[in-house]
């Protein structure tokens, strides 16, 4: 009965890491936009303030 514990909390574990590391991926992936975007905030503004139809 031990070894059926210690192999369900393995592949838990193993679940778990894969977890971790697609949020950590994630997380590196969404950081960049995030801390360049207030930077370039006001380029696309003005794409959308250009591309917009008026009536």
């Amino acid at each position: 009965m031990n070894t059926n514990m210690s192999t369900s909390t393995g592949a838990t574990l193993e679940a778990t890491s894969s977890d971790s590391v697609k949020m950590a991926i994630a997380v590196i992936g969404v950081l960049p936009i995030l801390i360049a975007y207030p930077f370039f905030q006001r380029f696309f503004i003005k794409g959308i303030m250009i591309g917009a139809v008026t009536g």
